[in-house]
């Protein structure tokens, strides 16, 4: 349904307006293509919008514009940042560094009641804030149900001082 001719605007089947980037694949997700240094990337979900229900049998997810919003706004601390074009290439990548959103995703998928603790540690003092991490960690959390505060403690550690002292 997303197609459209020259100068039509593009709808999804609720017939909302898809945003320049946005499109649908013919498996029903939705996908937004960005470009860093001329090379096309992808980040994708079963929702448009952080109210759609989620597709019977899909995981929880954040919505395309949820992550949009994280890709432009993280992204642009990286590109705008001072890293060497190849340090930023490897980080966009995915080897040798761990995007938020990269570990809200895997927290997602490994997340036990067992867990008792989690800390957000190393950030990036360029192209990361403890804020942002925290905030996006805790989002994830809550999508599949998990109260940060009573379930789970999370923690974003400061970058150039001592944490508080946790015991175990």
């Amino acid at each position: 349904m997303a197609k459209a001719g020259r100068g039509q605007t593009r709808r999804d089947s609720k017939r909302r307006v898809l945003r320049p980037g946005e499109s649908i694949r013919a498996d029903g997700k939705y996908q937004y293509k960005y470009h860093i240094d001329g090379k096309p990337h992808f980040v994708y979900s079963w929702k448009l919008e952080p109210t759609d229900k989620l597709p019977k049998g899909k995981k929880p997810c954040l919505s395309l514009r949820e992550l949009e919003k994280q890709v432009n706004t993280d992204l642009d601390m990286l590109v705008n940042g001072p890293y060497t074009p190849l340090l930023k290439n490897r980080i966009i990548n995915g080897t040798g560094h761990l995007s938020n959103e990269q570990c809200a995703s895997a927290l997602k998928r490994i997340y036990s009641h067992n867990l008792e603790s989690i800390f957000l540690c190393h950030l990036s003092e360029n192209n990361n804030t403890p804020d942002k991490a925290y905030k996006t960690i805790a989002s994830a959390l809550t999508q599949i149900g998990v109260k940060v505060g009573s379930d789970v403690t999370l923690a974003a550690l400061p970058r150039r001082e001592s944490s508080l002292l946790y015991t175990f």
